[in-house]
C-alpha cells in the first residue's frame, strides 16, 4: 500500500526541503516569508492526510 504513494512522497518531500531553505534563508518569492514557512509545513499535512485517507478507505484484506 505505500508503494502506491511513492511518488506522492517524493513530490510532497521535495517541495518541504524546498520550502524550509527557502524559509531559513529568507527568501520571500513573492508569498512573503510567512508563505515560506507553510510551503515548508503544508506537504507532511498533505501527506499525513493522503495515508489517512488510504488506510481507512483500503478493504480488510489489505487491497485497495
Amino acid at each position: 500500500m505505500l508503494g502506491s504513494i511513492r511518488g506522492l512522497s517524493l513530490a510532497l518531500g521535495l517541495t518541504g526541503v524546498a520550502g524550509t531553505v527557502l524559509f531559513l534563508a529568507q527568501v520571500a518569492l513573492g508569498f512573503g516569508v510567512g508563505g515560506m514557512e507553510r510551503l515548508a509545513v503544508f506537504p507532511l499535512l498533505l501527506w499525513t492526510v493522503e495515508l489517512g485517507v488510504r488506510l481507512v478507505t483500503r478493504q480488510p484484506d489489505g487491497r485497495r
